[in-house]
Parts: C-alpha cells; structure tokens; sequence
C-alpha cells in the first residue's frame, strides 16, 4: 500500500502513516495501550469532576451555579466522545492481544496466508496431521 517492505509484515497503519512489522510492532503495541490508558485516565476524572460538582450542589441543596452548568456539560461531551473511542481502542488492543497469543499477523489473520517462517516452525509434524491419518 505504501511500498515500504518491512521485515514480518503485519499491516499498515493509516493512523501512523507507515508499515508496522518486526521492528516497530512493540512500539506499536505499547503506543495503542498507552492510548487506552491515557483515555481511561482522561475518562475517569472528568467523571470524577462532575460527580464532584453534581454533589457539591446537591449536598448544598441549590441549583448548579452558572460556571458549574456549562462545565458539566463540556465534561459530559468530553467523556461521550471520549468513551467511544475508548471502546474502539479496546477493541484493537484485545484484537493485537489475541494475534500476539496466537502467534499470528494482521496480514495472516485477514488473508488466511501463513508465512513460510510460520509453515517452518509448525513443521512436517503439523502438515501429517492436516493430510488426516494414513489409509
């Protein structure tokens, strides 16, 4: 797609605009869990402030005053927005997390091609047991 060839191809990335194999596949890993953390943490105190804030009024037994009202509403956007694109990143880190236990690339899993490396760790014992037994 890009005409960059990398070692173990995996995919390429649109997001980072380059080819993630071999060498980068650890920094890719660890950068998408780093967004999902970064965006529970983001989540996590914007909620964390507007329970604050809903109790503070309440607890007063008033009305939220006028700073606190469009403050509630920019964290409720904050985290809507927000926690859509952390479901989506949990889905790519269980995704990767699942290719990794697997042994697998992007590219084999989509495509259904094992690479030669992967046909040349499972060995003649694997292509017996896929003929079936003997007649």
């Amino acid at each position: 797609e890009c005409n960059k060839c990398v070692a173990n191809f995996d995919h390429h990335c649109p997001w980072l605009n380059t080819c993630i194999g071999r060498r980068n596949y650890t920094y890719y890993y660890v950068a998408i869990w780093s967004f999902l953390l970064m965006l529970g943490l983001v989540i996590s105190s914007a909620v964390l402030v507007m329970v604050e804030l809903t109790a503070d009024a309440v607890g007063q037994k008033m009305r939220l005053s006028g700073h606190s009202a469009p403050t509630l509403a920019g964290l409720a956007v904050v985290v809507a927005l927000d926690a859509g694109v952390w479901l989506l990143d949990a889905t790519l880190v269980a995704f990767h997390t699942y290719l990794c236990l697997m042994r697998l690339t992007t590219y084999e899993y989509l495509t259904g091609k094992v690479s030669r490396r992967r046909a040349q760790l499972q060995g003649p014992a694997q292509e017996r047991d896929a003929e079936g037994p003997p007649a």
